[in-house]
């Protein structure tokens, strides 16, 4: 699990039980966990025509996911002394499985 890799490498400030749910699907989701913060993707846009442009990676010997489909996302979230935001970073969606086996 990535625990195991990237524990020894930060300090927990402290843990925040919450609700979350995911509205949307694909690229144009939006993730929320109550209380705390929001996630929100959307695709990357064509700088003249403002339309939507999709790009997607493919990692055939990926380490923790394969396929990704790209985009920008905006997310903040305050919890425990500590807040998090940006906007427009890199938004990728991908299937993973963190299984320890």
């Amino acid at each position: 699990m990535p625990w195991e890799l990237l524990g020894p490498t930060f300090e927990v400030a402290g843990l925040v039980k919450a609700k979350i749910t995911i509205e949307g699907t694909g690229r144009k989701s939006v993730f929320r966990a109550e209380g705390i913060g929001e996630g929100r993707g959307d695709t990357f846009k064509n700088p003249v025509t403002g339309e939507d442009h999709l790009a997607n990676i493919d990692l055939p010997d990926g380490f923790i996911w394969e396929k990704g489909e790209c985009g920008q996302g905006t997310f903040r979230a305050n919890a425990a002394g500590v807040s998090v935001g940006a906007e427009k970073s890199n938004w990728i969606l991908y299937a993973f499985d963190w299984a320890n086996s």
